[in-house]
């Protein structure tokens, strides 16, 4: 897989808040690290989002077939 650069700019309060994620007092190296974290965490929420729905709607639509 060929690797892609994306870049962003934040400004103002995001600025701040990724700023306070990273280096001596933050968990993250730098803000590549942060960013990449946040993209996981997100993936995660969404795959058991999903998985969530699946099983609790499932039983309910063979119910009412």
């Amino acid at each position: 897989m060929a690797s892609e650069n994306i870049n962003v700019r934040v400004k103002g309060e995001l600025q701040t808040h990724v700023q306070q994620q990273i280096g001596v007092k933050g968990l993250y190296e730098n803000a590549s690290e942060y960013i990449r974290a946040l993209i996981r965490h997100d993936l995660k929420n969404s795959t058991e989002a999903w998985d969530w729905l699946r099983q609790n709607l499932e039983p309910i639509i063979y119910l009412s077939a």
